[in-house]
């Protein structure tokens, strides 16, 4: 540790043996700024034929697999495109050695209402997810739980290309919420929705529904 001009405490973290995690990893110094920010930037400075990502934070735990220890790591870095005045990213990357588990962040606001991002994995907790389809899935917390988009402000929702309602048999349609639209894969269509039908979008008005 070493104390700088200003008074500040320094703290210089050179690669342990030597090891080079990527092409732009050299001996690096961390260190704290005069208001007490942790700051850390790549030695090496840009050229015309490349740009140096800063290095890297990892956090790393230990899973068991069931047969022995594994591996989770997620790294933070700020990653650079190639070319001059390039877009920079903020990564947050997952990896792991044995570990089997999905990778999932949670934006935890203490009081039990966060949000969770997750790769591929559905749940009954509320999540935001891009599945195995390249769909980008929001789901809700639960069965009576609902998807609100823009209820505090009450402005118009803009769909770009199809929209496509959910489905059901006119023997699931059940009771609903005054409003709701479904697509009745077996409706006729008619003022008030019956069975026996190719189809038809079910509208519940005034607690009844209604197919015409």
């Amino acid at each position: 540790m070493t104390d700088s001009i200003l008074g500040n405490v320094g703290i210089y973290l050179p690669h342990l043996l030597g090891a080079m995690y990527s092409p732009t990893d050299i001996p690096t110094g961390w260190y704290t700024d005069k208001e007490g920010n942790l700051q850390v930037q790549s030695s090496v400075p840009a050229t015309a034929t490349g740009n140096f990502n800063a290095p890297l934070v990892q956090l790393k735990s230990n899973c068991w697999t069931g047969a022995g220890n594994g591996v989770e790591a997620w790294a933070l870095q700020n990653q650079l495109l190639t070319g001059a005045n390039p877009s920079s990213y903020l990564t947050l990357s997952y990896s792991k050695v044995g570990c089997t588990g999905l990778p999932q962040f949670y934006v935890n606001d203490g009081v039990g209402s966060g949000i969770l991002l997750s790769a591929t994995g559905p749940g009954t907790t509320p999540r935001v997810r891009h599945d195995s389809n390249d769909n980008i899935v929001i789901d809700t917390g639960g069965r009576t739980a609902s998807l609100n988009l823009n209820v505090d402000n009450n402005k118009p929702v803009n769909v770009g290309g199809q929209f496509r309602l959910g489905s059901s048999t006119f023997s699931s349609l059940g009771s609903a919420n005054n409003g709701t639209l479904l697509y009745c894969t077996d409706c006729v269509t008619a003022p008030n929705c019956r069975g026996s039908g190719t189809g038809a979008i079910a509208k519940r008005i005034n607690g009844s529904w209604v197919c015409n």
